[in-house]
């Protein structure tokens, strides 16, 4: 029962405590090799989604207690700086340095349209300047179209 000295009414609130239900886990291969470093808050499933997205592994380690969303980001990044560390890169299927993802800052690379490197309106161009170059020579050679 709430002491009416602290009721609701007069601004008295219970302090809520964060969701700490985020845990740090890795991925291990036969041989007990860290292949991924990670965080969820539902291990079950993201299993399912690692084997699903291809990943070979063979247990899903739970390495911390339930904590916030924010120390287990702070423990993944740490975590993955150490393993650099100690290997000199990341483990096999981690892709950044943070564990997060991050978009492309360079555009992808564009499809040329044949092997010339042509690609666009530049076919355009290369076409009308090559065909001019055709009406000059046989001007020039006497001929007529």
């Amino acid at each position: 029962m709430l002491n009416p000295r602290y009721s609701l009414r007069s601004g008295f609130r219970r302090r809520r405590r964060p969701n700490w239900n985020v845990v740090g886990y890795t991925l291990r291969c036969q041989r007990n090799r860290v292949l991924y470093i990670g965080i969820t808050n539902n291990p079950r499933a993201r299993e399912a989604e690692h084997r699903l997205d291809g990943k070979r592994f063979n247990l899903l380690n739970i390495e911390t207690r339930p904590m916030s969303r924010d120390y287990a980001e702070a423990w993944e990044a740490r975590r993955l700086a150490n393993y650099r560390d100690y290997v000199g890169r990341n483990p096999h299927y981690n892709r950044t340095d943070d564990g997060q993802y991050h978009e492309r800052k360079t555009p992808a690379p564009r499809q040329r349209d044949f092997v010339g490197g042509v690609s666009g309106a530049g076919w355009l161009v290369r076409l009308v300047i090559l065909l001019v170059g055709l009406v000059l020579v046989v001007q020039t050679c006497g001929l007529a179209l």
